[in-house]
């Protein structure tokens, strides 16, 4: 691949991730700046990348497990099979994980047993999203499948994470980073005219409120006390 065609690749990936984690970077420090303190104990799930940077970021009594030893965990260790005793942690955070997780309602009962009670599960998920990390990409889940898998806990609060145009426009940015290099074309194509056009984008959100399509969700969900 040449410099120039590099270039371009990494532009569409740029406007990918624009529009594909709009909100979940602010999500995730806001989720970090709840818990920072001495006694509050945290899991994460899912270890390594931009994601645990910025929980590591912040004064967080921390512990990362992954069933991949490469993405280098504190703990080498499945979400189906947590071992850790009962009611060990304060809060659970599973960012762009649970997609990836064959059986995930295990991990939704595992998370439960291993919250005290009260404590907090922060979680997010793609939903409008091109297969990623093959192929170890499992599912897709809207807001009522977050609901029933996690029906065991309280106080469930599910937000989309961008809107139905801008998960639109993500599927068609994510063709910038397939392997043929005519589809490679058409995504730095998308990511062009999504700079050109912005604000048409802009303008045409104002009429489209339909929550039916979004490119993610995230989620904050209570233990029952």
């Amino acid at each position: 691949m040449s410099w120039i065609s590099k270039k371009f690749r990494n532009f569409a990936g740029a406007r990918t991730k624009k529009f594909s984690r709009k909100n979940l970077y602010e999500f995730i420090s806001s989720s970090a700046s709840s818990l920072t303190g001495s006694d509050v104990e945290c899991l994460n799930i899912g270890s390594g990348g931009e994601i645990e940077a910025i929980l590591r970021s912040y004064d967080l009594r921390l512990t990362s497990i992954d069933l991949d030893a490469n993405r280098r965990p504190d703990i080498v260790m499945d979400a189906c099979d947590l071992k850790f005793k009962d009611e060990a942690f304060d809060a659970v955070l599973m960012f762009e994980v649970l997609e990836h997780i064959p059986t995930p309602h295990l991990a939704a009962a595992e998370i439960h047993r291993v919250l005290k009670p009260g404590g907090y599960v922060y979680l997010s998920t793609p939903f409008v999203f091109g297969i990623h990390d093959a192929p170890h990409d499992y599912f897709r889940y809207t807001k009522f499948g977050l609901q029933f898998l996690f029906q065991d806990f309280d106080d469930l609060k599910i937000l989309e994470r961008n809107s139905y145009l801008e998960s639109v426009l993500v599927i068609m940015l994510r063709l910038g980073m397939a392997a043929e290099k005519s589809s490679r074309r058409m995504g730095v194509f998308f990511a062009v005219l999504s700079v050109v056009f912005a604000p048409l984008l802009f303008l045409a959100q104002l009429l489209v409120h339909s929550d039916y399509a979004t490119s993610g969700y995230t989620m904050v969900a209570r233990k029952k006390d």
